[in-house]
């Protein structure tokens, strides 16, 4: 059936489209990172890691953390995601 997807996209809410926006942004910079360091803080940070289990497993002091974490920030935010301080 040609147009059925565009039939049942009307129906999905707006919040809902935000969202799924969001996440397509959020696994293409993910998909994009090319370090690893990086990508292991994001990922862990996504898990629901806090500052401390995150710097714990990766063996960080705060001044490492604070710097992936204002990158990953600034990569975020140019890629259209606003971040949390």
């Amino acid at each position: 059936m040609p147009g059925k997807g565009n039939e049942e996209r009307e129906f999905i809410p707006e919040w809902r489209r935000r969202i799924e926006e969001k996440k397509r942004i959020v696994q293409e910079f993910m998909e994009n990172l090319d370090d690893d360091t990086l990508f292991r803080a994001a990922l862990l940070f996504m898990l629901g890691n806090d500052d401390a289990a995150v710097m714990k497993e990766m063996k960080l002091d705060e001044f490492a953390l604070k710097s992936i974490k204002d990158r990953l920030e600034t990569g975020l935010r140019l890629a259209g995601i606003e971040t949390r301080k």
